[in-house]
């Protein structure tokens, strides 16, 4: 429960519900905060509504395989003579085997009545199948319509752990953007606070005629620029906290502002380089994993779907139909159908349609089509496998030299505080001037913001590496 209730803090408070004091702070964690994107950003629940409309895509291809009523009805009247009333109604059953079967009624009157449309008295009840033995025996277009309907249902939810994986990687990025101005702004509202503690202690100095009024005006162009560094801080930590706010929505889909008493954690140093066998890991996985990938690999089970179809369709077109007839809405006639082979001995009525194109040229050249697009395909899985595996491997060796680079500045700033304050206690005995002093803390805060832009650049690279492995659509 530690998590959700710390959720629905923040959210109350970026959505103006809570009031805190000016010197309460909230720490927003990149889990709290990929937290919020994952549940409230629109690109989420857009990622949703194209799942839900590939089901409804699945239904609507199930929809071929729905019972259907029909009905024909065909009547001549002239010379005040009917010449003859016609007609059928039934019900036509699709199946998944291709097999259609039917349940119809006949009826038919009338002076100058076709002898073929002759009935019994009491009309003539049917049962009837259509059975393909040629073209659509093993598959047809709804049967592969439908078979394609599952698959794109299937890559829809790869389709949004793709959008997952985008958003995730670009929200983080202006996530460790706020945090990286945070921290810099936090190092330069120390570096203006030494400034001005310094030139209050000068001055006092002066006005005790210990110093000379050089070192006054040194000590104040150097508040002065320390608080121009400062203002730029603040403003580039205003505008890097209006785009984290882009990533911020609420459950309503209200767009949430960051407030200024939501603060980043402290940054922590990475302890640990990637291992060889674990960059190994994140390319083995790639294939099973990344949304790209998987998104290919569905177009290629689509695409061979259509290879089958078109393949059926090279084949003749030969469709048998075979129909039990009744006498009335009696199918088993005891004179005649005394046993199984009666059945189909007496009051049935088939037949045998045939067609094939003579050259087979939409045919052959539809299906020589399909195995270009395969083709295409292929090599767009060997291209993006090979892209994403050269990705992983330098974001991988990104990752390790920004974690040596981190460990090297740690040791520069400290050694650089500790000149700084070798410094400043030659200073307090008289052994040394503004000017060193000044020079010394520029170098120690340079070095300062070096080494937070290091951190945050490895958070960064860190970030880009499990997006090219595909992890943040997990």
């Amino acid at each position: 429960m530690k998590k959700p209730l710390f959720l629905l803090g923040v959210l109350l408070l970026l959505t103006g519900y809570t009031k805190a004091s000016p010197d309460s702070s909230v720490v927003f964690t990149q889990e709290d905060y990929l937290d919020m994107v994952r549940s409230f950003h629109p690109v989420m629940v857009q990622g949703q509504l194209v799942m839900e409309n590939a089901n409804l895509a699945v239904g609507a291809a199930r929809g071929a395989f729905d019972p259907k009523w029909y009905g024909q009805f065909d009547q001549k009247s002239f010379d005040e003579k009917d010449y003859f009333s016609v007609g059928e109604a039934g019900v036509k059953l699709p199946t998944w085997t291709g097999i259609d079967f039917k349940v119809a009624y006949n009826w038919s009157e009338g002076v100058f009545l076709n002898p073929e449309n002759s009935l019994p008295q009491n009309g003539q009840a049917i049962v009837g199948l259509e059975l393909p033995l040629g073209q659509g025996l093993f598959i047809d277009e709804r049967r592969a319509a439908l078979k394609r309907a599952k698959l794109a249902s299937e890559a829809s939810d790869v389709e949004r752990r793709q959008l997952q994986n985008d958003l995730l990687r670009e929200a983080l990025e202006a996530y460790w953007n706020w945090s990286f101005q945070f921290h810099q702004l936090s190092a330069y509202a120390e570096a203006l606070s030494m400034a001005q503690q310094r030139f209050e202690a000068i001055r006092e100095s002066y006005l005790l005629g210990d110093v000379p009024a050089m070192d006054t005006l040194e000590s104040i162009i150097q508040v002065q620029n320390r608080n121009l560094e400062f203002n730029q801080a603040t403003l580039e930590f205003k505008q890097a906290g209006a785009y984290l706010s882009v990533f911020l929505w609420s459950a309503d889909q209200i767009p949430l502002e960051l407030p200024e008493t939501v603060r980043p954690p402290d940054l922590s140093p990475p302890l640990q380089k990637l291992s060889d066998a674990e960059i190994q890991t994140y390319r083995e996985r790639l294939e099973a994993i990344h949304p790209d990938l998987r998104l290919l690999d569905f177009k290629s089970q689509d695409l061979a779907i259509k290879e089958r179809l078109k393949l059926e369709q090279l084949k003749p077109s030969l469709n048998l139909t075979y129909n039990f007839l009744g006498n009335g809405f009696d199918l088993i006639d005891n004179e005649t159908t005394r046993n199984l082979s009666g059945l189909f001995a007496q009051n049935y009525k088939w037949g045998l349609s045939f067609q094939m194109p003579m050259f087979l040229r939409k045919e052959r050249n539809g299906l020589k089509m399909v195995r270009v697009e395969m083709d295409q395909n292929f090599n767009k899985i060997r291209l993006k496998n090979q892209e994403l595996a050269a990705k992983v491997e330098a974001f991988a060796q990104e990752v390790n030299f920004k974690i040596d680079q981190v460990n090297q500045f740690a040791q520069v700033l400290q050694n650089n505080r500790i000149l700084l304050d070798m410094e400043r206690e030659k200073f307090d005995i008289g052994e040394s001037s503004v000017f060193l002093i000044n020079s010394r803390e520029q170098k120690y805060i340079e070095t300062q913001i070096k080494n937070i832009k290091t951190i945050v650049e490895y958070e960064k690279a860190n970030v880009k590496l499990l997006w090219s492995a595909g992890m943040f659509s997990l």
